[in-house]
């Protein structure tokens, strides 16, 4: 079974959508092998589109994925970390039972705790320079974990919910 079986793509992009919107996050649901299945169309902050189309930054992205996806599939909850740029990363994992049909979550903010994201090194990786980086890094907004257990707990129940709406129509 596909997430699309259960879930429609056009509701799969409207969430994606809601979660950029509402959240400043950029939305992405991810397929179990951890291939975006759909992005929304802006992203959380001007910074990440620069480190995403890079072929030697792209890693950041790619790598926290594989790594915090693993972790919320084996541990079937909900996942926050960081990115290597620094920045605030979730991870959903989406089950119908005990089948895992993968995951929706966001990243791009930074942790309230935080000062900056990492400028050196993405200022390395991406071959820009650092006071580029520094620019562009303004754009990423903050977020605190209680705002972030609001945004967890609001698309847990969006999915929540299409599933249900989904199994009335079978």
């Amino acid at each position: 079974m596909k997430i699309t079986d259960v879930i429609p793509m056009s509701e799969l992009t409207k969430l994606v959508e809601e979660i950029h919107e509402k959240f400043n996050f950029t939305g992405v649901v991810y397929k179990p092998d951890n291939f975006i299945l759909v992005r929304s169309k802006e992203m959380g902050n001007a910074l990440c589109p620069y480190i995403k189309d890079n072929s030697n930054s792209l890693m950041i992205c790619s790598v926290a994925q594989q790594i915090l996806g693993k972790i919320a599939l084996d541990k079937k909850e909900t996942v926050i970390d960081e990115c290597d740029a620094g920045m605030v990363k979730f991870v959903i994992p989406i089950f119908i039972g005990n089948e895992f049909l993968g995951t929706i979550g966001g990243c791009g903010r930074l942790g309230d705790n935080k000062d900056s994201v990492e400028i050196f090194y993405i200022s390395k990786l991406t071959g820009k320079d650092e006071n580029e980086i520094k620019e562009l890094a303004k754009s990423v907004t903050k977020v605190s974990k209680d705002e972030m257990k609001e945004i967890i707990s609001f698309i847990q129940n969006r999915i929540n919910s299409l599933i249900y709406q989904s199994s009335l129509k079978s």
